[in-house]
């Protein structure tokens, strides 16, 4: 089955939206919270739409500063 790019898009969307709202956080506090995004954002998805969404997901935690960069 094909990854639905537009839905693996609007949940990378959301998350990112939502963890800049925690952007005054602390960056312990920003991870946890991203985790806590991530998780929700992927929970009810098939493999290959979640690894999609982790793999966008991952690009804005580096945007934030929250992971390494490549």
């Amino acid at each position: 089955m094909p990854i639905q790019r537009e839905l693996v898009q609007e949940r990378v969307s959301t998350a990112a939206t939502q963890l800049a709202g925690f952007a005054r956080s602390s960056r312990d506090d920003q991870r946890t919270w991203a985790i806590k995004l991530l998780a929700a954002a992927t929970r009810d998805l098939p493999p290959g739409e979640r690894a999609a969404v982790q793999a966008g997901f991952c690009e804005v935690m580096r945007m934030f500063e929250l992971a390494e960069t490549r």
